[in-house]
C-alpha cells in the first residue's frame, strides 16, 4: 500500500495522538509550508480540535508525490513517536533515532531500569558528537522572521557572540570529560553562525571583566543576540570558578541585563549554567503506580513525565532572575523602555541544588543532549521548545541509577530562533 494511503487510512489514530500536545506537529507543518505562522500562533493561543488535526493530516496525503509522506514518517522517528509510527507502517523501531546520526554517535544511556553502568562506555564511541545538523530553507526562515511582532529578528550576518567558559577543575571540584563539552559546544555555536569566544579555567575576576568589556564594545549594537555557556563548579545560586573563587549567578545575570549591557536591551540572551558541586543532592527518581497516577505518565512511551519548571515573565525560581534594584532612572529622550531582566532564556543543567551528571568518556550529560537537540531541531523550533525537547530526552534516561531534569526560565516576549545559516 502507498505510504499516503497508509497515513490516510489512519487519520483518526494520528489526529487523536497528535492533538495533545499539538505544538511539535504545528511547527512541522509550518516547516513544510503547509500552514502559515499566523495559523500556528492562532492554534497556540486558542488550542486545536481533533477534527482540525484530521484536516491537517490529510494535507500531507494530498501531495502528488510520496516525499512529504515519507518525511512525515521520518519525523515520527525523530520525535521518538515509535509506537505511533509502527501502527502506521508496521515496522520495527530503529536502533538509531534519526538518519543523521549513526549508531556509534547516539548517546549511550541505560533505560529506566538503570541496571547498567555508564562507566563502561569507551571513549571511541561517545567522545565528540559528529552530527550533521539540519539547515532550514531560506523561504521558511523568511516566513518565520517576517512575523516581527512575535519573533525576535535574528539574521545570519549579525547573529552575535557565543561566550563559552569551561572550568575543568579547582580545589573544590573536577568536571569529568570537560574537553568533550568544550569541543561540542564550540562546534555547535560555530555551526549556528555565532562568533565563538572560548575561555578555559577563568577566575571570577576574569569573567566579570570580560563581560564588562563585551558590554561596552560598540560592535555589540550590530548583534541580534548573545549566548553565555558557563560550565564550572557550584550550584544554581553560586558558581565556583577555577581559582576556587565564588560568584553569585545574580551577579552574572546583572552583567547581561538591559541596564549593564545596553546593546542587548530588547534582544534575546541565552544563558546555560552547567554547574555541579560534590555536595549536590542526587535524584534517583520515583516509581508511580500507573493506574493511580495516570496524569504523571507519558501515554506514548509509558515513562514518567519529566518535571517541567518554566516561568514566562516570572522571577520566582531560586531568585535566579531577580530584580534586586529599583526601576531605572527615567530618561525623557527614550521612546520606550524595557525591564532590566527582560529577554532572558536560562537553562540550568539540573534542578537547583541537584547533581548534574558527568562521565569521563562523554562529559556533561545535559550539555551533550543540548548539543544533539540543537543540531537536530534548531532549524524548526524556537529555544523554549528546544528546552522542552532536551528536558524530555534527558528526563527519560538514567545514568548510574540517577536522574536529571533540565530546568528552564525565560522572560522572553517573543519566540527566539537559533536558525543555522541556510548555506
Amino acid at each position: 500500500m502507498d505510504i499516503r494511503q497508509l497515513i490516510a487510512s489512519n487519520v483518526d489514530l494520528l489526529a487523536s495522538s497528535l492533538a495533545h500536545p499539538s505544538t511539535e506537529f504545528m511547527y512541522y507543518l509550518l516547516e513544510k509550508q503547509l500552514i502559515s505562522h499566523v495559523e500556528v500562533k492562532k492554534h497556540r493561543e486558542i488550542g486545536i480540535t481533533i477534527p482540525q488535526v484530521e484536516h491537517l493530516v490529510r494535507l500531507i496525503c494530498r501531495r502528488a508525490d510520496t516525499d512529504l509522506a515519507n518525511e512525515f514518517i521520518k519525523w515520527l522517528d525523530i520525535t521518538e513517536q515509535f509506537e505511533l509510527r509502527d501502527k502506521i507502517v508496521g515496522t520495527a523501531a530503529p536502533t538509531a533515532k534519526g538518519d543523521d546520526v549513526t549508531p556509534s554517535q547516539v548517546l549511550t544511556f541505560e533505560e529506566d531500569d538503570g541496571e547498567s553502568e555508564c562507566e563502561s562506555l569507551s571513549p571511541d564511541t561517545t567522545s565528540v558528537l559528529n552530527i550533521v545538523g539540519t539547515r532550514p530553507s531560506p523561504d521558511y526562515v523568511e516566513q518565520v522572521m517576517s512575523d516581527t511582532e512575535n519573533v525576535y529578528p535574528i539574521s545570519s550576518s549579525t547573529r552575535g557572540i557565543a561566550m563559552i567558559v569551561v572550568n575543568e577543575k579547582s580545589a573544590s571540584f573536577q568536571r569529568a570529560g570537560s574537553e568533550y563539552d568544550r569541543k561540542n559546544l564550540n562546534k555547535l555555536f560555530t555551526w549556528l553562525g555565532y562568533q565563538v569566544l572560548q575561555f578555559d579555567n577563568m577566575t571570577s575576576t576574569d569573567l566579570t571583566k570580560k563581560l564588562h568589556d563585551l558590554a561596552r564594545n560598540p560592535e555589540q549594537h550590530c548583534h541580534g543576540s548573545f549566548v553565555l555557556c558557563l560550565l564550572t563548579g557550584g550550584n544554581s545560586e553560586t558558581v565556583v570558578m577555577a581559582d576556587n573563587s565564588k560568584l553569585n549567578t545574580d551577579e552574572i545575570l546583572d552583567r547581561l541585563d538591559s541596564n549593564n549591557f545596553p546593546a542587548m536591551a530588547g534582544k534575546p540572551k541565552f544563558v546555560f549554567f552547567d554547574v555541579d558541586s560534590p555536595n549536590s543532592m542526587t535524584d534517583t527518581g520515583i516509581r508511580v503506580p500507573k493506574d493511580t497516577h495516570e496524569e504523571l505518565w507519558d501515554r506514548r512511551t509509558g515513562d514518567l513525565k519529566p518535571i517541567q519548571v518554566r516561568s514566562r515573565n516570572s522571577t520566582s525560581l531560586q531568585d535566579i532572575v531577580r530584580q534586586r534594584d529599583t526601576s531605572a532612572p527615567i530618561v525623557t529622550d527614550y521612546i520606550s523602555s524595557v525591564a532590566r531582566k527582560a529577554d532572558f532564556v536560562i537553562f540550568l543543567a539540573s534542578f537547583p541544588q541537584y547533581k548534574a551528571l558527568h562521565n569521563c568518556h562523554m562529559g556533561s550529560i545535559a550539555t551533550r543532549v543540548l548539543v544533539e537537540v540543537f543540531y537536530k531541531h534548531s532549524h524548526s523550533h524556537h529555544v523554549v521548545l528546544l528546552g522542552q525537547k532536551i528536558r524530555r530526552k534527558l528526563g527519560s534516561k538514567t545514568l548510574q541509577k540517577m536522574k536529571q531534569v533540565l530546568t528552564t526560565i525565560d522572560t522572553l516576549s517573543k519566540d527566539f530562533y537559533l536558525f543555522p545559516p541556510t548555506s
